[in-house]
């Protein structure tokens, strides 16, 4: 996306939700959306308008639902066998 179809997108958020970009979160924005084709970052940016009650989120304008998985899927560990009298903060004196 080139920065004509980036600040298209952002007059769309300014004028809907009556706020005013700064020059350095448009400097940020564009760093993190301009990898996005345009015409799915218009879309997008259309459909939140319609359903956000509030101003959207670089995450939300990207449509990240989920973080890195790879810190939250893993195998629960069991504490049966553990003697937490042995922890630093447990020993006494």
């Amino acid at each position: 996306m080139d920065k004509k179809q980036f600040l298209e997108g952002i007059e769309k958020l300014e004028m809907a939700y009556n706020q005013k970009f700064t020059k350095g979160k448009l400097i940020l924005w564009y760093s993190k959306l301009k990898e996005m084709q345009a015409d799915k970052y218009l879309q997008r940016i259309d459909k939140l308008i319609e359903i956000k009650e509030y101003i959207p989120n670089i995450a939300e304008i990207l449509d990240k639902k989920q973080v890195n998985s790879n810190y939250t899927n893993y195998q629960q560990r069991e504490y049966d066998n553990i003697d937490f009298n042995q922890f630093y903060a447990n020993k006494r004196g």
